[in-house]
């Protein structure tokens, strides 16, 4: 059974990314996120996967629309999934 954690509402802030995604490891296999996506400076839930200890970025961009800025990540056995538009959800 899954059971679904909202972490609310996050700002532009890596700082702030940074302090969900540890939160969310310590409860969840799987998180998946909207929003915090963007091409460039903007795209804060990539650079938290990108600086979570022991993560590997997967794949960072699809070629499709919408959906190009994308990111898959792992961490250990943990998936992380990056979704695109929409408000900024952990």
């Amino acid at each position: 059974n899954a059971v679904v954690e909202d972490g609310g509402v996050l700002p532009d802030d890596l700082d702030a990314w940074n302090e969900a995604l540890g939160d969310a490891l310590r409860t969840c296999d799987v998180v998946v996120t909207t929003g915090g996506a963007s091409v460039g400076r903007a795209d804060f839930a990539k650079k938290a996967l990108e600086g979570a200890r022991r993560s590997s970025v997967r794949f960072g961009r699809l070629h499709m629309k919408p959906g190009k800025p994308t990111t898959f990540a792992t961490l250990d056995s943990r998936s992380f999934f990056d979704e695109v538009e929409g408000e900024k959800r952990w």
